[in-house]
């Protein structure tokens, strides 16, 4: 049988002394698949671009936008179970509902306007958002008795619904504009999709080449067998990301 191109970089990297390579593996799995080698060559790329201090504050102020609907719901919801006075919690979510159904237009405007890209994540948290925010009114209608300004919260929280909602419509108009599902977002969620894109009996033979070279690379005494266990159940097109992640954790 004839072996690999995974099976033979494998070989090539324990005969050559250099040691465990990762993305020179995955590539090898993907070697006849053109459109995945460029995804997993951004991938990498995206992996090792230093990331500095302002774009990662940016980056963590992006995301606690996007989640702001739900943590809204969560100040109210989860005190509701615990405290006998939710004035204050009610308050409070009620001002990051109204928060977070301002920041809404500003990505609205971004996705009209081609300057965002629609992303299958962002779909799925403006929806979920949409949910808790129906969730919160109902808490806060029950417990109207005890907590203050019941009716102001529960009109913040319908509008950040509506916020969410129309999100939701503005995400699915982009994909559709885009010419089908949301449009992957990261180089990550690129790869993902044109992986899971391939037939299955492709993916499964990626899996099996990886797994046969991850044999190989520990054999070759370049690879542990604990870190060729945790590899082995990485996802198709994560192999170089879950390396990584492992060489981070033992800094």
């Amino acid at each position: 049988m004839r072996e690999s191109s995974a099976a033979s970089a494998a070989r090539e990297l324990v005969e050559s002394g250099r040691g465990f390579d990762a993305a020179l593996i995955e590539r090898a799995a993907f070697a006849d698949e053109p459109a995945v080698q460029d995804l997993l060559d951004a991938s990498d790329e995206e992996r090792r671009r230093p990331v500095g201090r302002g774009s990662m504050f940016r980056s963590l102020g992006v995301a606690l936008l996007e989640f702001l609907p739900i943590i809204a719901a969560g100040v109210v919801v989860i005190p509701a179970r615990t405290a006998s006075d939710l004035t204050v919690p009610t308050l409070a979510a009620g001002a990051l509902a109204i928060v977070a159904a301002a920041s809404r237009p500003v990505l609205w405007r971004q996705l009209a306007s081609g300057r965002a890209e629609a992303s299958g994540s962002q779909l799925s948290i403006n929806a979920i958002s949409v949910l808790f925010a129906a969730f919160a009114i109902i808490i806060v209608a029950l417990r109207s008795d005890d907590a203050g300004a019941p009716g102001l919260t529960i009109g913040a929280f319908a509008v950040q619904g509506i916020a969410s909602a129309i999100t939701v419509a503005a995400i699915v108009r982009a994909g559709r504009r885009a010419g089908g599902s949301p449009t992957p977002r990261t180089g990550v969620e690129a790869l993902r999709a044109a992986v899971g894109a391939l037939p299955a009996a492709r993916q499964e033979r990626a899996r099996e080449d990886i797994a046969t070279a991850l044999r190989m690379a520990v054999d070759g005494g370049i690879l542990s067998e604990s870190d060729a266990t945790i590899l082995t159940r990485a996802p198709l097109g994560g192999l170089a990301r879950a390396h990584w992640a492992l060489s981070q954790t033992r800094r």
